[in-house]
């Protein structure tokens, strides 16, 4: 894992607000962002892009797009330069903000 310091809580639950869906499927345990969500065949991905994480959300969660079942094999290789964290990871850093956000 990086060595770069946490950003503070109350910019990580800004930024969790700002990334995709929220945040609702995870969000970055360094700066509270995620992007995506990427579809590799069934399995549903976020990133973070300045920290170059990624984590699975679930499998079958999102639709689809026209195209994207021939592209998958793309998005797997982009994918790829990520390094993968578990969920629950990407769930803690959820949790706890919207702990705070109460």
């Amino acid at each position: 894992m990086t060595t770069e310091p946490k950003i503070s809580r109350e910019q990580q639950i800004r930024r969790r607000a700002q990334g995709a869906y929220g945040g609702h499927y995870g969000c970055c345990p360094i700066c509270g962002y995620s992007e995506g969500p990427f579809n590799v065949l069934k399995e549903n991905w976020f990133v973070c892009t300045e920290h170059r994480l990624r984590w699975c959300a679930g499998i079958n969660v999102f639709d689809h797009l026209e195209g994207e079942w021939e592209a998958w094999e793309i998005i797997d290789r982009f994918l790829s330069k990520y390094r993968e964290i578990p969920a629950m990871d990407a769930e803690i850093a959820e949790e706890e903000a919207g702990a705070d956000e109460r």
